[in-house]
C-alpha cells in the first residue's frame, strides 16, 4: 500500500524558496565585500608592516635569548635572570612543591 502525502513538504513552499535566494544573495555579497576590503591597499600596507614588524621583534628576542644563554652557559650556570627580575628566594623550590593535603602546613 502507498501513502500518499496530502501536504506540501516546507522545501517546496514560496517563502523557504524566497529566503533560500535571499540567504544566498546574502552571502555572495558578502564574500564579495570581504574580497574587495582584503584587496584594498590600506590592508595590504597594514598587513605588510604588521609582518614587518613582527618578524623584526621576533628577531630581537631571538638574538637576546641566545646571547643570555651562551652568557649563563660560559659562567657555568643558568642564564642570568633579566634585568628588573629578582631571584627566586631560598626554598622557593619546596614552596612550590604540590602537596596532597596531608603535608603540615
Amino acid at each position: 500500500m502507498t501513502h500518499r502525502r496530502s501536504f506540501p513538504l516546507v522545501q517546496d513552499s514560496a517563502a523557504y524558496k524566497r529566503s533560500a535566494e535571499m540567504a544566498t544573495a546574502a552571502r555572495d555579497k558578502t564574500a564579495s565585500v570581504w574580497s574587495s576590503i582584503a584587496s584594498s591597499n590600506m590592508v595590504q600596507n597594514t598587513s605588510s608592516r604588521m609582518g614587518s614588524a613582527f618578524g623584526a621583534a621576533k628577531t630581537r628576542i631571538s638574538a637576546s635569548m641566545s646571547q643570555h644563554n651562551i652568557s649563563g652557559a660560559a659562567a657555568g650556570g643558568a642564564a642570568p635572570a633579566a634585568e628588573g627580575e629578582k631571584p627566586p628566594a631560598a626554598g622557593a623550590a619546596d614552596a612550590a612543591k604540590p602537596t596532597n593535603g596531608t603535608e603540615a602546613k
